[in-house]
């Protein structure tokens, strides 16, 4: 009874200290925001020859990344995306107003809102519409 009693105790133990091994905290997320503050609506494409708008003083996540390691993933580096192109709906039609080709890093702005969490944001101001 007592090898049963003890192997109730310690059974659980062992089981939670191998858990802990199999959780990796070294691991990180970026995000990839796009800000509209341009004074008019945008339409980012996406896959599927759809557009979705990103309304003006809005934000639009383009992408979230996860790695394995505790560091920003640079925009340039992203698998999701090697361009950045905007539209504007005019008349029923899409006119572009936007174009990052090649992705610039500098023009995104890093922040770190949450440890290993990482954003980086591209402002689009009226300055940048074509």
């Amino acid at each position: 009874m007592k090898k049963l009693l003890i192997l109730c105790v310690i059974a659980p133990l062992l089981m939670a200290t191998q858990c802990e091994d199999d959780f990796n905290t070294d691991g990180s997320e970026t995000s990839f925001v796009i800000q509209n503050d341009s004074g008019i609506a945008l339409s980012f494409p996406v896959e599927n020859g759809d557009f979705i708008t990103i309304e003006n003083q809005s934000n639009f996540v383009v992408s979230s990344e996860f790695r394995d390691d505790s560091t920003a993933l640079l925009p340039s580096d992203s698998p999701a995306f090697d361009e950045i192109v905007l539209f504007q709906l005019q008349d029923g039609e899409a006119v572009q107003v936007y174009q990052q080709n090649p992705i610039d890093n500098a023009l995104w702005v890093l922040s770190e809102p949450f440890e290993r969490n990482f954003e980086y944001r591209l402002t689009i101001t009226p300055d940048l519409i074509n």
